[in-house]
Protein backbone atom coordinates (compact mmCIF):
# COMPACT_ATOMS: atom_id res chain seq x y z
CA UNK A 1 0.00 0.00 0.00
CA UNK A 2 1.48 3.79 -0.99
CA UNK A 3 1.30 5.92 1.49
CA UNK A 4 1.49 9.89 -0.25
CA UNK A 5 3.37 12.48 1.20
CA UNK A 6 0.44 14.45 1.61
CA UNK A 7 -1.02 11.78 3.48
CA UNK A 8 2.01 11.36 5.60
CA UNK A 9 1.66 15.02 6.27
CA UNK A 10 -1.85 15.21 7.29
CA UNK A 11 -1.38 12.22 9.78
CA UNK A 12 1.63 13.97 11.46
CA UNK A 13 -0.05 17.44 11.35
CA UNK A 14 -3.01 16.23 12.64
CA UNK A 15 -0.97 14.40 15.75
CA UNK A 16 0.47 17.77 16.27
CA UNK A 17 -2.66 19.94 16.71
CA UNK A 18 -3.94 17.07 18.52
CA UNK A 19 -0.76 17.17 21.33
CA UNK A 20 -0.55 21.06 21.30
CA UNK A 21 -4.59 21.16 21.72
CA UNK A 22 -3.75 18.66 24.75
CA UNK A 23 -1.00 20.34 26.03
CA UNK A 24 -2.62 23.92 26.27
CA UNK A 25 -5.74 22.09 27.68
CA UNK A 26 -3.22 20.82 30.55
CA UNK A 27 -2.09 23.64 30.99
CA UNK A 28 -5.29 25.73 31.58
CA UNK A 29 -5.91 23.18 33.79
CA UNK A 30 -3.20 24.30 36.13
CA UNK A 31 -3.67 27.57 35.57
CA UNK A 32 -7.32 27.86 36.58
CA UNK A 33 -7.18 24.34 38.56
CA UNK A 34 -10.35 23.53 36.64
CA UNK A 35 -11.23 19.88 34.86
CA UNK A 36 -13.80 21.79 33.26
CA UNK A 37 -13.17 24.78 31.45
CA UNK A 38 -15.25 24.27 28.17
CA UNK A 39 -18.25 22.50 27.45
CA UNK A 40 -16.13 19.80 25.42
CA UNK A 41 -14.32 18.78 28.46
CA UNK A 42 -17.27 17.28 29.96
CA UNK A 43 -20.65 18.01 29.07
CA UNK A 44 -22.57 15.68 30.95
CA UNK A 45 -20.58 16.90 33.88
CA UNK A 46 -21.11 20.77 33.04
CA UNK A 47 -24.83 20.44 32.56
CA UNK A 48 -24.55 18.59 36.12
CA UNK A 49 -22.73 21.53 37.53
CA UNK A 50 -24.64 24.34 36.54
CA UNK A 51 -28.09 23.25 38.11
CA UNK A 52 -25.82 22.91 40.98
CA UNK A 53 -24.49 26.64 40.78
CA UNK A 54 -27.84 27.86 40.24
CA UNK A 55 -28.80 25.96 43.76
CA UNK A 56 -25.63 27.31 45.30
CA UNK A 57 -26.94 31.21 44.04
CA UNK A 58 -30.49 30.47 45.36
CA UNK A 59 -28.84 29.54 48.31
CA UNK A 60 -26.70 32.30 48.13
CA UNK A 61 -30.04 35.03 47.97
CA UNK A 62 -31.13 33.49 50.92
CA UNK A 63 -28.93 33.62 53.55
CA UNK A 64 -28.62 37.77 52.14
CA UNK A 65 -32.46 37.95 52.65
CA UNK A 66 -31.87 36.21 56.41
CA UNK A 67 -29.65 38.12 57.10
CA UNK A 68 -31.72 40.98 56.36
CA UNK A 69 -34.51 39.73 58.28
CA UNK A 70 -32.67 39.10 61.19
CA UNK A 71 -31.38 43.02 61.15
CA UNK A 72 -35.24 44.30 60.99
CA UNK A 73 -36.32 41.75 63.25
CA UNK A 74 -33.27 42.63 65.78
CA UNK A 75 -34.11 46.06 65.44
CA UNK A 76 -38.07 45.28 66.41
CA UNK A 77 -36.86 43.56 69.29
CA UNK A 78 -34.45 46.42 70.78
CA UNK A 79 -37.69 48.98 70.08
CA UNK A 80 -40.43 47.04 71.71
CA UNK A 81 -37.86 46.12 74.46
CA UNK A 82 -37.56 50.04 74.53
CA UNK A 83 -41.32 50.36 74.32
CA UNK A 84 -42.16 48.13 77.55
CA UNK A 85 -39.07 49.81 79.48
CA UNK A 86 -41.03 53.39 79.32
CA UNK A 87 -44.56 52.00 79.58
CA UNK A 88 -43.12 50.90 83.13
CA UNK A 89 -41.29 53.71 83.56
CA UNK A 90 -44.83 56.17 82.92
CA UNK A 91 -46.84 53.60 84.88
CA UNK A 92 -44.26 54.40 88.03
CA UNK A 93 -44.45 57.99 87.32
CA UNK A 94 -48.29 58.29 87.36
CA UNK A 95 -48.97 55.96 90.46
CA UNK A 96 -46.15 57.98 92.39
CA UNK A 97 -47.68 61.39 91.27
CA UNK A 98 -51.19 60.30 91.86
CA UNK A 99 -51.20 59.98 95.88
CA UNK A 100 -53.58 61.65 97.80
CA UNK A 101 -51.21 63.09 99.08
CA UNK A 102 -49.78 65.00 96.10
CA UNK A 103 -50.37 68.50 95.61
CA UNK A 104 -52.28 70.05 92.49
CA UNK A 105 -49.21 71.52 91.81
CA UNK A 106 -47.23 68.35 91.88
CA UNK A 107 -50.21 66.64 89.49
CA UNK A 108 -50.10 69.60 86.84
CA UNK A 109 -46.20 69.48 86.77
CA UNK A 110 -46.22 65.46 86.56
CA UNK A 111 -48.97 66.13 83.50
CA UNK A 112 -46.61 68.56 81.48
CA UNK A 113 -43.10 65.87 81.94
CA UNK A 114 -45.59 63.14 79.64
CA UNK A 115 -44.83 64.98 77.13
CA UNK A 116 -41.09 64.05 77.64
CA UNK A 117 -42.84 60.58 77.54
CA UNK A 118 -44.77 61.13 74.60
CA UNK A 119 -41.62 62.44 73.00
CA UNK A 120 -39.29 59.22 73.74
CA UNK A 121 -42.20 57.04 72.61
CA UNK A 122 -42.07 59.12 68.95
CA UNK A 123 -38.54 58.11 68.89
CA UNK A 124 -39.36 54.68 69.41
CA UNK A 125 -42.17 54.56 67.23
CA UNK A 126 -39.77 56.08 64.11
CA UNK A 127 -37.05 53.50 64.54
CA UNK A 128 -34.95 53.29 61.38
CA UNK A 129 -32.72 50.17 60.40
CA UNK A 130 -30.84 50.06 57.19
CA UNK A 131 -32.49 53.62 55.89
CA UNK A 132 -36.05 52.02 56.56
CA UNK A 133 -38.75 52.96 59.31
CA UNK A 134 -39.69 49.63 60.74
CA UNK A 135 -43.11 50.44 61.92
CA UNK A 136 -44.24 52.09 58.78
CA UNK A 137 -45.53 49.23 56.79
CA UNK A 138 -44.57 49.24 53.26
CA UNK A 139 -44.34 52.97 53.59
CA UNK A 140 -41.17 52.59 55.36
CA UNK A 141 -39.12 55.04 53.06
CA UNK A 142 -40.68 57.74 55.63
CA UNK A 143 -41.56 58.05 59.29
CA UNK A 144 -43.69 55.97 60.57
CA UNK A 145 -45.24 59.14 62.36
CA UNK A 146 -45.27 62.73 60.57
CA UNK A 147 -44.96 66.15 62.57
CA UNK A 148 -48.92 66.56 61.21
CA UNK A 149 -51.48 66.49 63.57
CA UNK A 150 -53.43 63.26 65.47
CA UNK A 151 -57.19 64.09 66.47
CA UNK A 152 -57.17 61.81 69.99
CA UNK A 153 -59.98 60.16 71.73
CA UNK A 154 -62.27 62.43 73.08
CA UNK A 155 -62.53 62.83 76.90
CA UNK A 156 -65.50 63.30 78.58
CA UNK A 157 -65.47 64.83 82.62
CA UNK A 158 -66.37 61.91 85.07
CA UNK A 159 -69.26 63.83 86.76
CA UNK A 160 -70.79 63.78 83.27
CA UNK A 161 -74.66 63.22 83.21
CA UNK A 162 -75.01 61.91 79.56
CA UNK A 163 -74.78 58.33 79.15
CA UNK A 164 -74.44 57.81 75.51
CA UNK A 165 -70.77 57.44 73.54
CA UNK A 166 -68.44 60.07 71.71
CA UNK A 167 -66.24 59.34 68.90
CA UNK A 168 -63.84 62.20 67.29
CA UNK A 169 -63.16 61.74 63.55
CA UNK A 170 -62.11 64.21 60.56
CA UNK A 171 -58.88 65.63 59.65
CA UNK A 172 -57.44 69.09 61.49
CA UNK A 173 -56.00 71.44 59.45
CA UNK A 174 -54.03 73.38 61.77
CA UNK A 175 -50.14 72.82 62.34
CA UNK A 176 -49.86 73.04 66.53
CA UNK A 177 -51.13 71.24 68.94
CA UNK A 178 -54.72 71.92 70.11
CA UNK A 179 -57.05 71.32 73.38
CA UNK A 180 -60.82 71.77 72.28
CA UNK A 181 -63.46 71.88 75.10
CA UNK A 182 -67.10 71.65 74.83
CA UNK A 183 -69.27 72.05 77.55
CA UNK A 184 -73.76 71.89 77.42
CA UNK A 185 -74.83 74.92 78.80
CA UNK A 186 -78.68 73.71 79.27
CA UNK A 187 -80.46 70.86 79.39
CA UNK A 188 -81.84 68.98 76.42
CA UNK A 189 -80.96 66.75 73.60
CA UNK A 190 -80.52 67.19 69.73
CA UNK A 191 -83.56 68.57 67.74
CA UNK A 192 -83.74 72.06 65.80
CA UNK A 193 -83.57 75.51 66.98
CA UNK A 194 -87.26 76.19 67.44
CA UNK A 195 -87.47 73.29 69.66
CA UNK A 196 -87.43 74.63 73.33
CA UNK A 197 -86.03 71.02 74.43
CA UNK A 198 -83.02 71.13 71.85
CA UNK A 199 -79.87 71.78 74.03
CA UNK A 200 -77.00 73.98 73.33
CA UNK A 201 -73.10 74.02 74.04
CA UNK A 202 -70.41 76.26 73.64
CA UNK A 203 -66.86 75.58 72.51
CA UNK A 204 -63.25 76.73 73.76
CA UNK A 205 -60.14 76.63 72.61
CA UNK A 206 -57.99 78.02 74.87
CA UNK A 207 -58.41 75.98 77.66
CA UNK A 208 -61.70 77.38 79.42
CA UNK A 209 -60.55 81.12 79.86
CA UNK A 210 -63.01 82.54 76.78
CA UNK A 211 -65.96 80.41 75.15
CA UNK A 212 -67.78 81.11 71.97
CA UNK A 213 -71.09 82.05 71.65
CA UNK A 214 -74.10 79.32 72.60
CA UNK A 215 -75.17 77.26 69.66
CA UNK A 216 -78.43 74.76 69.78
CA UNK A 217 -77.41 71.01 69.11
CA UNK A 218 -79.09 70.02 65.72
CA UNK A 219 -76.88 66.99 64.63
CA UNK A 220 -75.15 64.74 66.39
CA UNK A 221 -71.87 65.20 64.62
CA UNK A 222 -70.73 68.77 66.10
CA UNK A 223 -68.09 70.18 63.76
CA UNK A 224 -65.76 72.06 66.02
CA UNK A 225 -64.69 75.73 65.49
CA UNK A 226 -61.95 77.71 66.15
CA UNK A 227 -62.34 81.10 68.37
CA UNK A 228 -62.09 82.97 65.07
CA UNK A 229 -64.65 80.97 63.53
CA UNK A 230 -62.78 79.55 61.05
CA UNK A 231 -63.00 75.40 61.07
CA UNK A 232 -60.89 73.45 62.97
CA UNK A 233 -61.80 69.76 60.55
CA UNK A 234 -62.06 68.02 64.42
CA UNK A 235 -65.39 66.71 64.50
CA UNK A 236 -67.38 64.98 67.63
CA UNK A 237 -69.46 62.20 66.96
CA UNK A 238 -72.57 61.48 70.06
CA UNK A 239 -74.93 58.87 70.18
CA UNK A 240 -78.37 60.01 70.72
CA UNK A 241 -78.93 60.30 74.50
CA UNK A 242 -80.10 63.39 77.28
CA UNK A 243 -77.47 66.37 78.10
CA UNK A 244 -77.30 68.02 81.55
CA UNK A 245 -76.39 71.44 81.75
CA UNK A 246 -72.28 71.07 82.62
CA UNK A 247 -71.79 68.22 80.66
CA UNK A 248 -68.15 68.58 79.77
CA UNK A 249 -66.09 67.03 76.92
CA UNK A 250 -62.41 67.51 75.70
CA UNK A 251 -60.91 66.87 72.27
CA UNK A 252 -56.67 67.10 71.77
CA UNK A 253 -54.91 67.18 68.54
CA UNK A 254 -51.59 66.55 69.05
CA UNK A 255 -48.52 66.14 66.67
CA UNK A 256 -47.96 63.16 65.18
CA UNK A 257 -49.56 61.06 62.79
CA UNK A 258 -49.56 58.05 61.71
CA UNK A 259 -48.67 57.97 58.05
CA UNK A 260 -47.74 53.93 57.60
CA UNK A 261 -49.55 50.93 56.93
CA UNK A 262 -50.36 48.08 58.43
CA UNK A 263 -49.02 45.66 55.60
CA UNK A 264 -46.25 42.59 56.60
CA UNK A 265 -42.77 42.94 55.22
CA UNK A 266 -42.09 39.57 54.19
CA UNK A 267 -38.71 37.86 53.21
CA UNK A 268 -38.22 34.36 51.45
CA UNK A 269 -36.43 32.72 53.45
CA UNK A 270 -35.57 29.19 51.31
CA UNK A 271 -37.29 28.44 48.31
CA UNK A 272 -41.22 27.51 49.87
CA UNK A 273 -40.86 29.44 53.21
CA UNK A 274 -41.31 33.23 53.88
CA UNK A 275 -41.32 34.93 57.34
CA UNK A 276 -42.53 38.64 58.19
CA UNK A 277 -40.27 40.82 59.69
CA UNK A 278 -42.01 43.76 60.95
CA UNK A 279 -44.81 44.79 63.23
CA UNK A 280 -46.69 47.63 61.52
CA UNK A 281 -47.14 50.93 64.09
CA UNK A 282 -50.86 50.50 63.13
CA UNK A 283 -50.76 47.58 65.57
CA UNK A 284 -48.46 48.17 68.21
CA UNK A 285 -49.62 52.27 68.53
CA UNK A 286 -52.89 52.72 66.61
CA UNK A 287 -55.00 49.74 67.26
CA UNK A 288 -53.94 49.50 70.73
CA UNK A 289 -55.28 52.79 71.78
CA UNK A 290 -51.23 53.65 73.11
CA UNK A 291 -50.83 57.15 72.30
CA UNK A 292 -54.38 57.99 73.49
CA UNK A 293 -53.92 56.90 77.12
CA UNK A 294 -50.73 58.16 77.38
CA UNK A 295 -52.80 61.92 76.50
CA UNK A 296 -55.63 60.58 78.70
CA UNK A 297 -53.47 60.21 81.66
CA UNK A 298 -52.50 63.62 81.11
CA UNK A 299 -55.42 64.91 81.47
CA UNK A 300 -56.19 63.27 83.98
CA UNK A 301 -53.65 64.45 85.75
CA UNK A 302 -54.25 68.32 84.79
CA UNK A 303 -57.97 67.18 86.08
CA UNK A 304 -56.73 65.68 88.94
CA UNK A 305 -58.79 63.05 88.47
CA UNK A 306 -57.69 59.73 90.33
CA UNK A 307 -60.13 57.14 88.82
CA UNK A 308 -59.29 58.36 85.45
CA UNK A 309 -55.63 58.06 86.27
CA UNK A 310 -56.38 54.37 87.77
CA UNK A 311 -58.18 53.63 84.89
CA UNK A 312 -54.87 54.89 82.40
CA UNK A 313 -52.59 52.92 84.47
CA UNK A 314 -54.65 49.84 83.73
CA UNK A 315 -54.85 50.11 80.03
CA UNK A 316 -51.04 50.65 80.48
CA UNK A 317 -50.82 47.18 82.25
CA UNK A 318 -52.78 45.80 79.28
CA UNK A 319 -50.80 47.34 76.66
CA UNK A 320 -47.59 46.08 78.59
CA UNK A 321 -48.57 42.61 78.24
CA UNK A 322 -49.91 42.72 74.69
CA UNK A 323 -46.29 44.11 73.60
CA UNK A 324 -44.28 41.19 75.60
CA UNK A 325 -46.48 38.70 73.50
CA UNK A 326 -45.03 40.56 70.15
CA UNK A 327 -41.21 40.14 71.42
CA UNK A 328 -42.33 36.61 72.18
CA UNK A 329 -43.00 36.50 68.27
CA UNK A 330 -40.04 38.19 66.79
CA UNK A 331 -37.77 36.24 69.43
CA UNK A 332 -39.50 33.20 67.92
CA UNK A 333 -39.19 34.27 64.47
CA UNK A 334 -35.33 35.44 65.40
CA UNK A 335 -34.62 31.30 66.18
CA UNK A 336 -36.34 30.58 63.27
CA UNK A 337 -34.47 32.39 61.30
CA UNK A 338 -30.94 31.01 62.86
CA UNK A 339 -31.96 27.66 62.21
CA UNK A 340 -32.45 28.28 58.88
CA UNK A 341 -29.79 30.11 58.34
CA UNK A 342 -27.39 26.99 59.48
CA UNK A 343 -29.64 25.10 57.47
CA UNK A 344 -28.63 26.57 54.04
CA UNK A 345 -25.19 27.17 55.00
CA UNK A 346 -24.89 23.35 55.22
CA UNK A 347 -26.95 23.05 51.72
CA UNK A 348 -24.89 25.30 50.48
CA UNK A 349 -21.43 24.24 51.46
CA UNK A 350 -22.65 20.91 50.20
CA UNK A 351 -23.60 21.81 46.78
CA UNK A 352 -20.84 24.14 46.50
CA UNK A 353 -18.31 20.55 47.55
CA UNK A 354 -20.47 18.76 45.14
CA UNK A 355 -19.29 21.51 42.27
CA UNK A 356 -15.38 21.21 43.35
CA UNK A 357 -15.35 17.32 43.07
CA UNK A 358 -17.12 17.79 39.24
CA UNK A 359 -15.34 20.81 38.10
CA UNK A 360 -12.02 20.80 40.73
CA UNK A 361 -8.94 18.98 38.49
CA UNK A 362 -6.47 16.97 40.88
CA UNK A 363 -3.38 18.78 40.43
CA UNK A 364 -1.19 16.25 41.59
CA UNK A 365 -2.67 14.21 38.72
CA UNK A 366 -2.39 17.17 36.51
CA UNK A 367 0.95 17.71 37.32
CA UNK A 368 2.33 13.56 36.90
CA UNK A 369 0.25 13.88 33.16
CA UNK A 370 1.88 17.62 32.09
CA UNK A 371 5.53 16.16 31.23
CA UNK A 372 3.97 12.99 29.39
CA UNK A 373 1.64 15.81 27.30
CA UNK A 374 4.96 18.00 26.60
CA UNK A 375 7.03 14.64 25.53
CA UNK A 376 4.62 13.87 22.89
CA UNK A 377 4.31 17.27 21.85
CA UNK A 378 8.31 17.62 21.56
CA UNK A 379 8.20 14.17 19.92
CA UNK A 380 5.64 14.90 17.12
CA UNK A 381 7.74 18.64 16.26
CA UNK A 382 10.94 16.42 16.04
CA UNK A 383 9.16 13.59 13.77
CA UNK A 384 8.14 16.47 11.94
CA UNK A 385 10.94 18.05 11.86
CA UNK A 386 13.30 15.06 10.59
CA UNK A 387 10.64 13.83 7.67
CA UNK A 388 9.60 17.58 6.68
CA UNK A 389 12.51 19.90 7.35
CA UNK A 390 10.90 23.11 7.78
CA UNK A 391 10.70 24.67 10.44
CA UNK A 392 7.78 24.88 13.04
CA UNK A 393 6.54 28.11 12.44
CA UNK A 394 6.40 27.13 8.54
CA UNK A 395 4.44 24.17 8.92
CA UNK A 396 1.64 25.94 11.04
CA UNK A 397 1.18 28.06 8.61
Amino acid sequence: MRITTNAMFNTMLSTLNKNVADYQKINEQVATEKRINNPSDDAKGLSVSTVLKSQQSAYTQYLENIEEAKNYLNGADNALGQLQDLIVKVREFAQSNAQETTTPVEMDIAAQQIDQFLEEAMNIANTKINDRYIFAGYKNNSPAYSNSARILTPYAAAENAYEGIVTSSGEYTGTSNKTYIVRFVQDGHVGDEANADTTAYQISDDNGQTWSDAQSFTSLRMNISNSDGSDSGVYLDFTDNDFVQGDTFMVQVALGNYQGDGAKISFNTNFNSKIDTNISGKEIFEDSGFFDSIYKLKNALMSHNFNEIAQSVEELDTMHSEIQSKVTQTGINLNRLEITQNNLIALSDNVLDHVQSIEKVNIIDVLSQISMVENALNASITTMGRVFPLNLLSILK
